[in-house]
């Protein structure tokens, strides 16, 4: 017996789904975070940078999917793996932050 989406609906918690949300946002902000201060201690420039961010994107998604959900994000997070790969404003802001200011710390003087 198959269940509607109103059924499946019904077993969400809301306030379990905020929270995951806002864990998520945070781990996502620390790991673009890392990965710009990494990027610019190493002197990635251009697409190589972006490069480092969608792969630390990718492997914190697939940590938080494997270690914390299971593997089946769909059951914490309304999106699924959506959720748990789409870069945000915040982390991408983030990311390009600490990449200019290490880059800029590390390597003023090459």
């Amino acid at each position: 017996m198959s269940t509607s989406a109103a059924e499946s609906q019904s077993h969400i918690n809301p306030a379990a789904v905020a929270h995951n949300a806002n864990v998520l946002s945070s781990v996502h902000f620390l790991s673009a975070c890392f990965s710009g201060a990494a990027a610019g201690i190493l002197g990635l420039t251009n697409f190589y940078g972006f490069l480092l961010f969608f792969v630390s994107l990718l492997f914190s998604a697939l940590c938080i999917s494997i270690f914390r959900c299971g593997g089946s994000p769909g059951k914490y997070l309304l999106d699924g793996w959506w959720e748990l790969v789409k870069p945000t404003q915040d982390t991408l802001f983030g990311f390009i932050l600490l990449w200019t200011l290490f880059y800029g710390i590390v390597h003023v003087y090459d």
